[in-house]
């Protein structure tokens, strides 16, 4: 015990001394996540100040409130990375087959390998008031993230790699819209109170997609690095990704400072040397 109270006074005062006074979201991710370098330390505090619109990007709007999960990938580890950055104690992700952990992103090996948030689109979810966001490279025909309901209602939620582009289903899969093209970025899919589904890539809106709202949510766990449907993993990502989020619909000036915040993150860790 006293060797733990030892570690604990140890790691609060380089958390303090040498990145500064934390944000307390901030600082429960952290000690939870058991992150200690300081580098990362410093990345996931701005991270959470830029994400409440207190920090340094674009329109400073504050997107932490409407965020569900929020899964900045740790270069401390593969299980650092599975925790919800907005709450710890919830929507934890449970990998898979092992993805493999680097310090830019999980990349998946395209067969078997995911996780899941546990985030259920039906009992988390609004129909008209949703989105997700995934950041990374391009992988054809792969799904970055969703959960499909094939059994009653066919309900897709999901973003699909495919035809160079980055494409949003929130609805039938006959429904769709895209934005962006086949480089690496970060890419917003969503549908709003409007029954708009709308794309970002990097901060920028594609051509939104207006859909009548006559399916129901799918009652099922949101996948990453692969799509759930009805349960059962499938069209498993083949290349890496280095963040997710599952929060309610945005602003284009909210895209932006969620695009802005990931950008800034991602750097920060990498600038480090993790």
């Amino acid at each position: 015990n006293q060797a733990v109270d030892l570690y604990d006074a140890v790691l609060k005062y380089n958390q303090t001394v040498l990145v500064g006074a934390l944000d307390a979201d901030a600082k429960t991710y952290i000690d939870d996540a058991g992150i200690t370098n300081r580098i990362e330390i410093a990345a996931i505090n701005q991270l959470v100040k830029d994400l409440k619109g207190t920090g340094s990007t674009t329109n400073n709007n504050n997107i932490w409130t409407g965020m569900s999960a929020i899964y900045p990938v740790s270069p401390t580890s593969l299980a650092a990375a599975a925790f919800n950055l907005k709450d710890p104690t919830s929507f934890e992700i449970t990998w898979y087959n092992s993805p493999t952990h680097a310090t830019t992103g999980i990349s998946g090996n395209g067969t078997t390998q995911y996780g899941d948030t546990g985030w259920n689109v039906l009992t988390n979810g609004t129909i008209g008031d949703i989105g997700f966001t995934s950041s990374g490279e391009y992988s054809n025909n792969d799904r970055t993230m969703g959960a499909s309901d094939t059994s009653g209602d066919n309900s897709y939620y999901e973003i699909k790699d495919t035809g160079n582009v980055r494409r949003i289903t929130m609805g039938t899969s006959t429904t769709v819209a895209t934005a962006g093209d086949n480089s690496r970025g970060v890419f917003t899919a969503q549908r709003d109170a409007t029954s708009n589904l709308q794309g970002f890539f990097d901060g920028t809106a594609g051509t939104a997609v207006t859909t009548a709202e006559t399916e129901a949510l799918p009652n099922e766990e949101v996948y990453v690095m692969a799509r759930n449907l009805n349960g059962t993993a499938g069209a498993f990502f083949a290349a890496e990704l280095d963040f997710w989020a599952i929060h309610t619909a945005l602003t284009a000036g909210e895209a932006q400072d969620l695009y802005d915040s990931i950008t800034t993150y991602n750097a920060n860790v990498i600038s480090g040397g993790r």
